[in-house]
């Protein structure tokens, strides 16, 4: 019996997930990989129970252990009973996959091994409650309940935590920030930056898309944007495709759809802006990704992007205003600002992802 408290990874809804399934697996490698260097090797390996088939999980992950329990919710939880009888009398701590479902089974988990587990949340983002007028207090309240019962809460970014309403409810938790780890190359090809604007994302009120699509405009009717590529897909689809049709020059809109991440930093290679008009910004992830491409980022200021902008000043430049932003466009394609260090940017964020690492590893053992 280990000395360490064992994680457990409860995801229900993996398969719902729109992060690549091989991607996922990666990142889980990582915190495995994390895990076991926590415990000197006594916990090797990061259990996982998910809804996808064992087939669907494919590579090598050296320090993952999957189970799949099925998607039916009555069925997953009678399928961890019996994969957690593996674990006699150890001590637990159950990882909810995602806040709604993943946070229900814990919370059951909890009550069936009340004496030796603990749970743990993780917040991406602020929390949907819904618009329905029944639907969302009842979010409203498991929340609250959830909270009430979990051990410690992982937030993806200080402006998360700082963020978080319920706060009264948070003094005896175990709080702690702890971001995704990024996958970064370890070698940045020479791409020449035949783009001047790039969009990446859900095509999704929720991301600015049509605020963006106003402040590009003006900026390709003067000629000062030569070529734009929207990367995503989403219910805004149709309404981009019928604004790039009523531009004086369309063709400069290039609109490829949903492009895989593993071919996101391809596309940011050859861009020399990422233009984000999202209202509100969890992490950040494609907006660093274009950092370690080279690419300049120019965000709708919120929390999220002033964190990033604090991070990295030298490429993060922010905006209030769509006139703003189109003069910070307009500066950077003239080659006004000094091209920064790119793999500056990248020595700090390994150092960021080591550290947390660190301290997510430490928050399931002990």
């Amino acid at each position: 019996m280990p000395d360490f408290r064992r994680p457990i990874l409860i995801s229900p809804r993996l398969g719902a997930v729109s992060t690549p399934i091989a991607e996922l697996f990666e990142r889980f490698n990582v915190y495995g990989e994390a895990l076991n260097s926590a415990t000197g090797g006594e916990i090797n390996k990061l259990l996982i129970l998910g809804s996808i088939s064992d087939a669907a999980v494919s590579g090598n992950h050296d320090f993952v252990e999957y189970a799949c329990v099925g998607k039916n919710p009555i069925f997953q939880f009678f399928r961890m009973l019996i994969r957690l009888r593996s674990y006699p009398g150890e001590k637990l701590c159950f990882i909810a996959g995602d806040i709604w479902l993943g946070g229900l089974q814990t919370l059951i988990l909890k009550a069936v091994f009340s004496s030796r587990s603990i749970i743990q949340i993780s917040i991406h983002g602020i929390p949907s409650f819904s618009s329905n007028l029944v639907i969302r207090p009842m979010k409203v309240f498991f929340f609250r309940y959830l909270l009430s019962h979990v051990h410690s809460i992982r937030f993806v970014s200080n402006a998360l935590a700082t963020s978080l309403f319920f706060a009264n409810q948070l003094n005896d938790k175990h709080i702690f920030v702890a971001p995704v780890p990024l996958r970064i190359p370890e070698i940045f090809p020479k791409i020449k930056k035949s783009n001047d604007v790039a969009i990446v994302g859900r095509l999704h009120p929720e991301r600015g898309i049509r605020e963006a699509t106003q402040i590009l405009e003006p900026l390709i009717t003067s000629e000062q944007i030569i070529s734009i590529q929207i990367l995503g897909d989403g219910p805004l689809l149709g309404e981009v495709q019928e604004w790039r049709s009523s531009l004086l020059r369309p063709d400069c809109v290039v609109l490829p759809g949903h492009v895989q991440n593993s071919l996101v930093s391809k596309k940011l290679l050859a861009s020399r802006v990422l233009l984000s008009c999202a209202p509100e910004e969890g992490y950040g992830l494609a907006l660093r990704e274009a950092l370690f491409c080279g690419t300049f980022v120019v965000a709708r200021r919120n929390s999220g992007t002033q964190e990033l902008h604090e991070l990295y000043p030298q490429a993060v430049f922010l905006f209030d205003s769509q006139d703003q932003a189109r003069k910070i466009l307009e500066r950077i394609i003239k080659n006004d600002y000094t091209q920064f260090d790119t793999q500056r940017i990248v020595e700090i964020q390994k150092a960021l992802d080591k550290e947390a690492l660190f301290k997510l590893a430490q928050s399931w053992i002990n």
